[in-house]
């Protein structure tokens, strides 16, 4: 299943027909947040072929519903998947990576289990009132040194 309507989007659909799978491929196009969380839950594994990630919040939003992660090493995704703990990185250009981490997830269920169940675990340091806890404790710390700086 490809959900999105990312740049490859295309290319995927003219691979598919060239491979001859292209019955067993489902391109979702965008979808709203309920149906996206739907697909999640009856997902076993989660694909980011992402060149460029600043936030990735697919990929929070993924491990919040507990499916091992597959991403391409881009900017903010190692901070997220942690290589054999949650997931698998692989160099974005390397698609024979990519699959043999993909395989390897789908046929160990019990390494499919436990990164499932890490994903879960990691995701707890993301949510929004732990952030937002942390973020007023710099402000704070800030504020405290500019003050000393004032009154000494």
């Amino acid at each position: 299943m490809v959900i999105g309507e990312g740049g490859e989007k295309n290319n995927l659909k003219f691979l598919a027909d060239k491979l001859g799978i292209s019955d067993n491929v489902v391109f979702t196009g965008q979808l709203s947040e309920k149906e996206l969380i739907g697909f999640y839950k009856i997902s076993d594994i989660y694909l980011s072929g992402s060149e460029v990630e600043l936030q990735g919040l697919s990929i929070m939003e993924a491990m919040a519903s507990g499916l091992p992660i597959v991403a391409s090493r881009a900017m903010a995704v190692p901070e997220l998947v942690l290589h054999g703990t949650n997931g698998f990185l692989f160099k974005h250009s390397d698609k024979k990576d990519a699959s043999e981490k993909i395989l390897r997830i789908l046929v160990d269920k019990k390494l499919q289990k436990k990164m499932s169940v890490n994903s879960l675990e990691l995701i707890k340091k993301h949510d929004f009132k732990r952030t937002l806890d942390k973020f007023e404790e710099i402000y704070l710390e800030e504020a405290d040194k500019k003050m000393d700086k004032i009154t000494v």
